[in-house]
């Protein structure tokens, strides 16, 4: 009855049915509290609805009833402890992930961007690059890479990652927002407002676009200096 149920859970999960995975999963924790799966899904489902300090407890959870060490339960846990700002524990957790699955990209990726949280810019990229060395099609790995080039100072770089990660998944409002960033660092605010729409387009809200817009656009309305002509005399 369990394992059905639990299964039932999965596949709405997997169809995007949060609400009832997440009853799914509660039914089968009421019949089986320490079921680690269902603990440890039932996190993810909370951090995907926005609520990562009820994630954490849930992965707190199934790590205790956990019969031994499992990556994927670190790597959850890390992103949890990242919504809630607690970048220093989430790149903790991604080492114990990375000690059980060495090289893991996903996990190579998210340790680039709790080292980026951090201001670690120079480790990140390394990180990130271990990353892309394992999967070169991971779009969000590409935008971190620019991340990382963009803290460095590298801007052109970053705005050659950006469109790579752009070219594998043009979803993403933060990329898009990332790469406004970028080109407001080489100076041209104009592209960069044409970029930060793109990201409002994807999502109205996305602070990072609606702020350094307004930035773009103070750029663009400033004058141009002024030149002195240059005659003999």
């Amino acid at each position: 009855m369990t394992a059905a149920r639990f299964a039932q859970a999965w596949a709405a999960h997997q169809a995007g049915d949060l609400t009832l995975a997440q009853r799914l999963y509660r039914d089968v924790l009421a019949a089986e509290p320490a079921h680690v799966d269902a603990l440890h899904l039932l996190g993810v489902a909370e951090l995907q609805q926005g609520r990562a300090a009820a994630a954490l407890e849930l992965i707190d959870r199934a790590l205790q009833a956990a019969p031994q060490p499992l990556a994927a339960l670190h790597l959850n846990r890390a992103a949890a402890l990242r919504e809630l700002g607690r970048a220093s524990e989430a790149l903790d957790s991604l080492d114990r992930a990375l000690a059980l699955q060495p090289d893991e990209p996903k996990a190579l990726n998210n340790r680039a961007a709790a080292l980026l949280d951090l201001g670690r810019a120079a480790e990140a990229l390394a990180s990130v690059d271990r990353s892309l060395q394992r999967d070169a099609h991971d779009a969000a790995a590409h935008n971190n890479h620019g991340n990382a080039l963009l803290q460095l100072g590298r801007a052109a770089d970053a705005l050659s990652a950006y469109d790579r990660a752009l070219t594998l998944d043009a979803r993403p409002a933060i990329t898009h927002a990332n790469r406004g960033n970028a080109l407001l660092a080489l100076g041209r605010a104009d592209a960069a407002v044409a970029a930060f729409d793109a990201a409002l387009q994807r999502e109205p809200q996305q602070l990072q676009a609606l702020t350094n817009r307004g930035h773009a656009l103070l750029e663009l309305a400033r004058p141009a200096p002024r030149r002195q002509a240059i005659g003999v005399r």
